[in-house]
Formats: C-alpha cells, sequence, structure tokens
C-alpha cells in the first residue's frame, strides 16, 4: 500500500471527507468516527508544531501548535509490530472474522454476536445484509462497515474498493436504514 498521507488535506482527500461533513458530529451514525485499535504511542514521540499554510487564519490561529509529528523511528516500530500482529497465530478461541482485513477486535466481536465466525458467512449474506443484522442487534453500523466487509472479502483496504461499488454499497445501505426491500 501506500505510505499514509503527510498533511491534513490530503488524509481528508484519500479518506474522501468532504465538506458535507462539517458540522456534523464524529459518530459511527454518521460515517465518521474514531476508533481505539489499542495501539499506545509515548507522548515523546509526538511533537507538536504550528501549521504550515495557514497564514490565512490570521497570526493567532496560525501559530496555533496543531500540526502534530511521529517520531520516524516510533512509527517504524508500530508499523513493524502492525504487521507482525497480522501474521503471529489468532488468540485462543478465535475465528476467522477475527483476522479479516478492515475489521478491528470491536468489529469482529459484533460480527461473533450475530453468529458470523466466517469470510464465507459475510460471502454468502452479502455486507449490506451483515449490516442490516448488525443494526438488527443494536450496533451503530455505518455504510463504512459496509466498505470495510467488502474490501475484507476482495482483501483490500476499504478505500480501495472502486468508486462504483462503493456507490451500490451506499444506495443498497440507505435503503436498508429506511427499512425498504
Amino acid at each position: 500500500p501506500p505510505p499514509p498521507p503527510t498533511a491534513p488535506g490530503r488524509l481528508t482527500k484519500t479518506l474522501k471527507i468532504d465538506r458535507r461533513l462539517n458540522g456534523l458530529p464524529a459518530a459511527k451514525a454518521v460515517g465518521l468516527w474514531l476508533e481505539d485499535r489499542g495501539v499506545r504511542v509515548p507522548r515523546t514521540a509526538v511533537t507538536g508544531s504550528p501549521r504550515i499554510g495557514v497564514d490565512s487564519a490570521g497570526p493567532i490561529w496560525a501559530a496555533m501548535p496543531w500540526r502534530f509529528v511521529l517520531d520516524e523511528a516510533v512509527s517504524a516500530r508500530l508499523a513493524k509490530g502492525e504487521r507482525r500482529r497480522r501474521k503471529t497465530a489468532p488468540r485462543p478461541g478465535a475465528l476467522e472474522a477475527d483476522r479479516l482485513l478492515n475489521l478491528g477486535p470491536k468489529s469482529s466481536g459484533w460480527l461473533r454476536e450475530i453468529g458470523i465466525t466466517h469470510a464465507a458467512q459475510v460471502r454468502e449474506l452479502g455486507p449490506v445484509e451483515v449490516c442490516r443484522r448488525l443494526h438488527a442487534n443494536g450496533r451503530p453500523v455505518s455504510v463504512v462497515m459496509a466498505y470495510a466487509l467488502e474490501g475484507a472479502l476482495a482483501n483490500c483496504h476499504w478505500n480501495s474498493i472502486p468508486w462504483e461499488t462503493k456507490q451500490f454499497l451506499r444506495e443498497e445501505f440507505a435503503r436498508m436504514k429506511a427499512g425498504v426491500g
């Protein structure tokens, strides 16, 4: 995969975050949220500095230390640790759903709650039907979960699935949330 984006504008472009989300809360129901993956970064590995190229915001806002940089050595160790963790044997009692690409421990647990333990079940039901079942089970799913499941089946990051597939999933997800079909 390509290296992660190094600036806020590039990050939002990569994640397809646009002005439609302005003013909305960061919540799963909105489709944009923060998720704790259990990765711990030492405070000393993060430095703050003024943002670059925001002089138009005025001298006070332009000087705010809101540009955060992760120490390269720590970043490399974290990335190596992530790869190593994916390759190790699953924990005792873990199921295939625990190893699906794009899904963290919480999402995998949700799948187990509704009886989904293998990728074949996701493939048979389809991502939107899985989301419907999660929603019916009280889980706050968004269309991003459908993207994540589709990406897992295609063995790619959810952000890499084709635009047309995302459009189809968005339409089907909206129909599912509206109770149609």
